[in-house]
């Protein structure tokens, strides 16, 4: 999956590719001045919608579920599921709330399983 940054009247700028596992820090001044978005790599999708930013989240906002489509084809799409965490050191900070970033996010990007077998399967995920 990469990570794309949206400036202002700009068009998406790839900060990064994220591997399964892989932490990323955003750089500060896209972190500030830029929307985040998804970008599944090697299947010809728009980046996913919607963007997201830590200053539009809702107080008690725990997801941001996005959706990338195939150009042309509404139907084709994957869904990302992006689990956000409030980061614990602003509890112990004195800056005011709302003027720094302090979440951490989550991608859980999609799977994709087409079953072979002449049988049903039962398919379980760990972490939702």
């Amino acid at each position: 999956v990469e990570l794309l940054a949206s400036l202002p009247m700009s068009q998406p700028v790839v900060q990064c590719d994220i591997l399964p596992g892989d932490v990323y820090s955003v750089p500060f001044g896209v972190v500030f001045t830029a929307e985040l978005s998804l970008q599944p790599k090697d299947f010809g999708l728009q980046p996913c919608d919607p963007p997201f930013m830590w200053q539009t989240l809702k107080p008690d906002q725990d997801q941001i579920n996005t959706t990338c489509i195939l150009p042309g084809d509404r139907t084709a799409a994957f869904h990302i599921k992006v689990l956000v965490e409030e980061e614990t050191y602003k509890k112990h900070n004195t800056l005011p709330d709302g003027i720094y970033a302090h979440h951490i996010f989550h991608i859980h990007p999609p799977a994709i399983i087409q079953n072979l077998l002449p049988f049903d399967m039962t398919v379980e995920a760990e972490d939702g």
